[in-house]
């Protein structure tokens, strides 16, 4: 007599960066219905190591993004109300991407005023550009107000 979900549907190839959800396809006939909402539901991911499963993030909904680090690997998806089935989740693969982006560019200093000579950190978040050479330039800004000025030219 079992309870809880049997089945969930969803894309099994995931390309990374790119938001998957995934639903309940199919409940056990002894879950009573009342329980039957998708907002009850735990999901969980897990890594397959060799076939082994290391689950490493639940989640309050089916709503699943892989970074750029797990291009290639597989993943279990699982839903669950009472306790994660394994045999029940649904195997997926990260794919690349189609487009190159970079998403984001974090620029830190350890020193409160960047000035000339400072050391900066920086940190470029990238989507299907794995392996791929950056140059980065940084120029500074001498003039008052926003935009490009004539006085910054020399810099």
């Amino acid at each position: 007599m079992k309870k809880g979900v049997k089945s969930i549907s969803g894309a099994t190839e995931i390309k990374v960066n790119e938001w998957q959800t995934y639903t309940v396809k199919e409940w056990y006939s002894d879950t009573p219905t009342s329980e039957r909402k998708e907002a009850n539901v735990k999901w969980a991911v897990y890594y397959l190591n060799n076939g082994v499963p290391n689950k490493i993030l639940e989640k309050t909904e089916g709503k699943i993004r892989f970074q750029e680090a797990a291009i290639g690997k597989s993943y279990l998806i699982v839903a669950y109300l009472y306790d994660a089935e394994i045999s029940t989740g649904l195997k997926v693969t990260v794919i690349g991407s189609d487009k190159k982006e970079i998403s984001s560019i974090e620029v830190s200093s350890k020193s409160k005023k960047i000035a000339y000579g400072s050391t900066l950190d920086v940190k470029v978040q990238t989507v299907g550009m794995q392996s791929e050479y950056l140059e980065l330039s940084l120029y500074e800004d001498d003039a008052n107000g926003k935009g490009h000025n004539s006085v910054n030219d020399k810099n």
